[in-house]
C-alpha cells in the first residue's frame, strides 16, 4: 500500500473520530443541559448571572425585593415522595376562593413565582409556591422532566386537599417548564387514574411547550435532521438508565387533546426558547376548554411585562369565570 493511500486512510478515520467524537458530545450536552440539577437557588443568583437589559430592570428588581416579603408571610412545607424532599412555601387565606399552586421554570427556583403569589394572595386566594424536583431547596440528582414532575405537583395538590387547605379549589399556574407541567394535568382522567381525589378547577399555561422533545429538536435543528433524531434517541436512553419515565402520551400536546379542564395560554410571540409555533400547535386542537392569549412582541415568560397590569386582569377574570361554573357543577367535576 503505497503512503498515499495510507494518508488518505489515516485521514477518513480522523474525520469518522472526529464525528464520532462531536456526536457523543452534543448527546451529553443535551443530556446534561437537560438534566442535570439547577445551578441556581435564588431568584437573585439567577438574575445575577442573567442580567436583565436595563429597561426592564425595575421590574426585575421587584421580584426579587417580593421574595422578602413573601417569605415573610409564608409556612413552609415539606413532601417527601420517592427519595426526594420536595419544599413549598404558602401563604393561607382562610376565605380564600381557591388555592393557587405556582411552578417555576426549568432550572430556576420556586422565588420566580412569588411575586405574583403575592398578586394572588391580595386577590382573594391562598398561594402556594414549589421548588420542583432538582431545582432551589427540593435538592434531587437530576432534573426530571417526564412523569415524576407531574405526580409531584398531584402531590401537592392532593396535600392541600388532604392537610393545608381541604376542599378547597386548586389552579395549576406554571411558567416555561412549570406551564408545560400543568398543561399535562389538563385532563382529569390524568391524576383520577391514579387515585388522587385532588380539586383541580382550573390551569394557566404561560410560554409552555408542546414536549420535552419538540423543543430539543428546535434547538438542535442547526445539526440536522438525522442527527438530531439519533441524538434525541441516545438521550432517551440516558433517561431510561436514570430510571425516569418517558411516555410521549404525558407531553402536554397529547394530554391537551382530552383536556376537560379550563385552561388559559399565555405565549409571546417574540419567544426564542420555547417558539411561538407551539402556542400555534396548542391552538390547532380546537379543545373548547382551551383559551388563548398570545402577547405581541413578548419574549419567553415575559407576558406579565408586556402586559403589565393586565396580565394579571386577564388571569383573574378567566379564573373568576371558571369558578362559578366550578361551584355550580362541583359535585360532579370534583376528582
Amino acid at each position: 500500500m503505497s503512503n498515499e493511500s495510507l494518508i488518505i486512510g489515516f485521514a477518513v478515520l480522523a474525520v469518522l473520530g472526529l464525528g464520532w467524537a462531536i456526536k457523543e458530545y452534543l448527546i451529553k450536552r443535551t443530556y446534561k443541559m437537560v438534566f442535570y440539577p439547577a445551578p441556581y437557588r435564588t431568584l437573585e443568583e439567577t438574575f445575577s448571572k442573567v442580567t436583565p437589559e436595563m429597561e426592564r430592570y425595575p421590574f426585575y428588581r421587584k421580584r426579587i425585593e417580593d421574595v422578602a416579603v413573601f417569605k415573610s408571610k409564608a409556612t413552609t412545607y415539606t413532601l417527601e415522595k420517592d427519595g426526594c424532599k420536595l419544599h413549598g412555601q404558602a401563604i393561607i387565606n382562610h376565605r380564600a376562593k381557591a388555592m393557587v399552586i405556582l411552578v417555576h421554570g426549568w432550572k430556576c427556583c420556586g422565588e420566580l413565582r412569588m411575586s405574583e403569589a403575592l398578586d394572588y394572595v391580595e386577590n382573594g386566594f391562598s398561594a402556594l409556591v414549589v421548588d420542583v424536583r432538582g431545582c432551589g431547596d427540593s435538592k434531587y440528582f437530576f432534573v426530571d422532566l417526564t412523569t415524576a414532575y407531574n405526580d409531584d405537583l398531584l402531590a401537592w395538590a392532593q396535600l392541600v386537599e388532604d392537610t393545608i387547605q381541604p376542599g378547597i379549589p386548586v389552579i395549576l399556574d406554571g411558567v416555561s417548564m412549570g406551564g408545560a407541567q400543568v398543561l399535562s394535568l389538563s385532563s382529569r382522567a390524568i391524576y383520577r387514574s391514579k387515585g388522587y381525589s385532588c380539586n383541580i378547577a382550573a390551569i394557566i399555561s404561560d410560554s409552555g411547550y408542546c414536549s420535552v422533545d419538540m423543543v430539543c429538536h428546535d434547538h438542535l435543528k442547526a445539526v440536522g435532521h438525522f442527527i438530531t433524531k439519533h441524538i434525541m434517541k441516545r438521550v432517551h436512553h440516558y433517561a431510561k438508565k436514570d430510571k425516569m419515565i418517558w411516555k410521549q402520551g404525558n407531553a402536554p400536546i397529547n394530554v391537551c387533546k382530552q383536556a376537560d379542564i379550563p385552561t388559559l395560554l399565555f405565549h409571546g410571540t417574540g419567544d426564542k426558547m420555547v417558539g411561538f409555533h407551539h402556542f400555534q400547535q396548542f391552538k390547532q386542537l380546537n379543545n373548547k376548554y382551551m383559551e388563548f392569549v398570545p402577547v405581541e412582541g413578548a419574549e419567553h415568560i415575559e407576558s406579565a411585562y408586556v402586559l403589565g397590569s393586565e396580565y394579571m386582569e386577564r388571569k383573574l377574570a378567566f379564573i373568576e369565570k371558571v369558578l362559578m361554573v366550578h361551584l355550580l357543577l362541583e359535585p360532579n367535576i370534583k376528582g
